[in-house]
């Protein structure tokens, strides 16, 4: 049986046990620095339950069907077949919304870009890009993804290696 006093003491603890569940959380930049880091790290073919135990709960989970599922989390995005690691995209930058539309590069401009061309060749004949990502697949080196409203471009070794439009 609990006195006043050791009730107090109870409803203290379970005030001050569930603040972390309720609190709001703030990673700290080191904290994005070490996730960074351990996405990077990641071994394609890795089972969707091991990294779940390794980087812990997503900031968002999506199942586009039974054989695949992305998870996100801060600037990254993990896609998953089956089960399995297939694709790790990082997000460099993004426009944020309120950006004056029409405004993008022509489509004299991108249909002058040749591949082979250089990345910052490419940005400078475009302008700053509405998306610029980095994309892990396996691949020994990253490749880097510019994205201009409706058209993609895909560089390795930092030369433009495919442009497609949506």
């Amino acid at each position: 049986m609990l006195t006043k006093g050791g009730s107090c003491i109870v409803l203290v603890f379970l005030l001050l046990g569930t603040q972390g569940c309720t609190g709001s959380y703030n990673p700290t930049p080191s904290h994005y620095v070490s996730l960074n880091r351990q996405i990077r790290e990641l071994n394609t073919g890795a089972s969707i339950s091991r990294i779940l135990d390794q980087l812990g709960h997503p900031s968002s989970e999506h199942v586009e069907t039974s054989k695949r599922t992305s998870l996100s989390y801060p600037g990254w995005q993990l896609d998953f077949e089956e089960g399995l690691l297939v694709r790790r995209t990082h997000e460099i930058e993004r426009d944020r919304p309120g950006k004056v539309q029409g405004g993008g590069p022509s489509t004299t401009q991108i249909l002058a870009l040749r591949r082979g061309m250089n990345l910052s060749r490419v940005k400078a004949a475009l302008g700053r890009p509405d998306v610029s990502e980095v994309v892990y697949e396996g691949n020994r080196e990253p490749e880097q993804v510019l994205r201009y409203g409706p058209w993609e471009f895909r560089f390795e070794r930092r030369r433009l290696r495919m442009r497609t439009q949506w």
